[in-house]
């Protein structure tokens, strides 16, 4: 018999079975067996793109889970680390982790930085569907709005910079 519900394998970490439709989870790690985990990660599943990063030493990992970003773990705990004011037409939702020293979690109306133990940083809510985020580069996360034109804010505070 095939089991069908939905998984989430995480290299390293271990795997998070949903028991029931926005339910708890199972976790399945290689010293650790979880039988009931809560923790919204039904929400990964019913979301979108599904953007998840994994730390590189495999120590912890984050979802997006549409309102709010979890933290996981190989202890199989699932915390909410940020909540997140998306836009209410999903349509208009854009998200992703982009690439930087330490985790960045770009959404639609702003981004969440964590630290390198995946810890909620700092977070901006204020942009706007036309502002957009080109790169990270030199300590700074760009963006660009035809509006606005081109500035950056401050990787490990936040601070909006100019973008010379």
């Amino acid at each position: 018999m095939q089991d069908h519900r939905s998984k989430l394998d995480v290299q390293g970490i271990g795997t998070w079975i949903l028991s029931a439709p926005k339910g708890k989870a199972e976790f399945i790690g290689e010293n650790t067996y979880v039988p009931a985990v809560c923790g919204n990660i039904w929400k990964f599943f019913e979301g979108g793109s599904k953007p998840k990063f994994v730390d590189p030493h495999c120590r912890f990992f984050l979802l997006d889970a549409v309102d709010e970003i979890l933290r996981g773990d190989a202890t199989g705990e699932l915390k909410t680390v940020a909540a997140i004011n998306r836009e209410q037409d999903s349509g208009l939702r854009r998200s992703a982790f982009v690439s930087a020293p330490v985790p960045v979690f770009i959404f639609e109306h702003g981004l969440l930085a964590f630290d390198s133990d995946g810890q909620l940083r700092w977070s901006r809510n204020d942009l706007k569907l036309d502002q957009f985020f080109t790169r990270v580069e030199k300590g700074r996360i760009f963006y660009h709005s035809e509006h606005r034109g081109d500035w950056a804010f401050d990787l490990s505070t936040g601070h909006c910079k100019t973008a010379d």
